[in-house]
């Protein structure tokens, strides 16, 4: 069955990503004030950095519903996602080329986050951006992620034939775990990779977790929500004192800050799995993150992905890092990542359903 409201939070999840790397604009223009204070601006960096996790989770979960259907094939499967990556990632990469030749990426003076990217394509860098798997070049680094959907998508098989061995709450820990201690150490593939494990853990577990979930609603009132905020608070009120603690018993810095950045992600990946799960059962939330205009963001939220940077770069590099330039290039980022939907993602999402012989839908993009 098609989650509607899991379409609604990728497209949140998107806006959020775009809305994340707009700030890594204004941070250009010194003259900008922000109008909240600096703690609320450092934690919406966080989510933003933190939503492509949700990503990566909820790809998991979608692409292993869909391998639980009957009928489900690997070959016509694998080739029907890749074509369904590929076509919108080169697609992209010949826009991002494009931008740059219109709008040169020389030049200093607009922020670290503009200044940092590099200033032309090399073949190679094509070459790396359009392949992925071994690794992408940062003219375009919203691929970074791409990378380890398409890893994952190869293994997805894999994924479920080990862990359907295991109950569902081992997986989803598993994931967690192992993620957090590949933050820790600062590998990119143990950190990254078992997050889809969680995905596949919530999969197995949806219908029971369903059933779990509307008894929790009705023995706590107020529903999960206060239990979920009153959690996040003691979570944010222990981090400091934790950390005390351990460099008054002799743990060195390096150490405590690798205990310290693999457990911000264990707390950030709980909570992508309480959001996925909120978002899929409450009543409340189902029906805001089904309506029309969560939908229409869930079906333009990969293509929005893929454009926006190039976008806000070339934007910012014509009329300045300001907050004007900034929230026009914003409505541009919609307005072309519609187009880019129905001129490219569409067909190609399209064309990977006809590989497949109409046999089995994917809910949406990934």
């Amino acid at each position: 069955m098609r989650l509607a409201s899991l379409d609604g939070l990728r497209g949140l999840a998107a806006v959020v990503v775009v809305v994340g790397h707009a700030r890594l604009v204004l941070l250009g223009d010194p003259t900008f004030v922000w109008p909240v204070p600096a703690e609320l601006v450092e934690a919406g960096s966080a989510v933003g950095g933190r939503a492509v996790w949700l990503f990566f989770v909820l790809s998991g979960l979608v692409l292993t519903r869909l391998a639980q259907r009957s009928g489900f094939e690997y070959g016509p499967y694998l080739l029907s996602r890749l074509v369904r990556l590929y076509l919108p990632v080169a697609a992209a990469v010949a826009f991002t080329i494009v931008t740059m030749l219109l709008v040169p990426r020389t030049g200093t003076g607009f922020g670290p986050w503009i200044d940092t990217h590099p200033e032309r394509f090399r073949v190679t860098d094509v070459v790396a951006d359009l392949t992925l798997v071994s690794g992408v070049s940062g003219n375009l680094s919203p691929l970074w992620s791409l990378q380890w959907e398409v890893l994952f998508s190869m293994l997805l098989v894999l994924y479920v034939t080990v862990l359907r061995r295991a109950p569902w709450w081992c997986a989803v820990a598993a994931g967690v775990v192992t993620s957090a201690a590949g933050a820790a150490i600062g590998s990119a593939l143990l950190q990254y990779l078992p997050m889809f494990a969680i995905g596949v853990g919530l999969a197995f577990g949806w219908e029971r977790l369903g059933s779990a979930i509307a008894r929790f609603r009705r023995v706590v009132s107020g529903g999960p929500a206060t239990a979920i905020a009153v959690a996040a608070l003691a979570a944010a009120a222990c981090q400091p004192w934790a950390t005390g603690q351990l460099l008054r018993a002799g743990f060195t810095p390096s150490v405590v800050n690798a205990l310290a950045v693999g457990a911000d992600a264990v707390a950030s990946l709980l909570a992508a799995v309480v959001v996925t799960l909120v978002v899929g059962f409450d009543p409340v939330l189902q029906r805001l993150f089904s309506s029309p205009p969560f939908l229409w963001l869930g079906t333009i939220s990969f293509s929005l992905y893929l454009i926006h940077e190039p976008v806000l770069i070339a934007a910012a590099r014509l009329a300045g890092p300001v907050p004007l330039t900034v929230g026009v290039s914003l409505l541009l980022c919609l307005a072309v990542a519609v187009v880019f939907q129905r001129v490219v993602e569409g067909p190609a999402h399209r064309l990977s359903q006809g590989l497949r012989r109409g046999r089995i839908g994917v809910n949406g993009p990934d």
